[in-house]
């Protein structure tokens, strides 16, 4: 590489593979692929043909039934943390400290580290609450969510109120400052309460049309 100043250095941390493969491997790599696509033009959506080769191969090399392909090393962390809460139920990661898990702020060890969504959301000075009925096999069921401007949590519920809501684990415990609207088993809590001014809109709008 060379910088602006015009000193030349070479390139040994920039890229994983580049270190243990060199760039002139990369770019016999990159030129053949090319070659093998060139007729084929963009896939958008679906994956290329060989992404099957390639998932049966690792299937056959690991042993294992499925394998899933990820952009990043990243991403294949948030779907293995994701999957592992789904079928545990537990909520919790251990992190190493000096260890590098990938850019996600569950995995970020450290200072700083938010946690999860359901403690920022928690922790939160103020969070805007809310439910809406959906039909759920023939049924009423409830979504409820709990919100701040940048992060959104949705749960799914057959229960609208208190059972309904607490079972997020968010609302429970809170001490900021609840938006929520007229629905009595949000005044329940112990926190302090604001009403959302969009339900107080629509209010105002009923009041005058009675008025006339």
């Amino acid at each position: 590489m060379v910088d602006l100043d015009g000193r030349r250095a070479f390139d040994l941390t920039g890229s994983y593979g580049v270190n243990v493969f060199g760039h002139e491997f990369y770019k016999s790599c990159m030129a053949e692929a090319a070659a093998r696509v060139r007729d084929l033009g963009a896939v958008l959506g679906p994956l290329h043909p060989c992404a099957c080769w390639n998932a049966d191969r690792l299937c056959r090399i690991s042993g294992k039934d499925e394998v899933s392909f990820h952009m990043s090393g990243t991403e294949a962390v948030m779907q293995a943390v994701r999957l592992a809460r789904y079928h545990t139920g537990r909520h919790q990661v251990v992190r190493f400290c000096g260890a590098y898990h990938g850019w996600w702020d569950d995995v970020q060890p450290g200072p700083g580290n938010p946690g999860t969504p359901r403690d920022t959301l928690s922790q939160a000075s103020a969070l805007h609450a809310d439910e809406t009925g959906v039909r759920c096999t023939g049924k009423t069921h409830w979504l409820h969510v709990a919100s701040t401007a940048t992060h959104s949590f949705f749960s799914h519920s057959p229960k609208r109120g208190t059972e309904g809501f607490s079972a997020a684990g968010i609302l429970p415990g809170y001490q900021g400052i609840l938006v929520h609207d007229f629905w009595g088993a949000y005044d329940q809590l112990s926190c302090d309460h604001s009403r959302c001014n969009a339900h107080l809109l629509r209010e105002f709008v009923r009041l005058l049309a009675r008025m006339g």
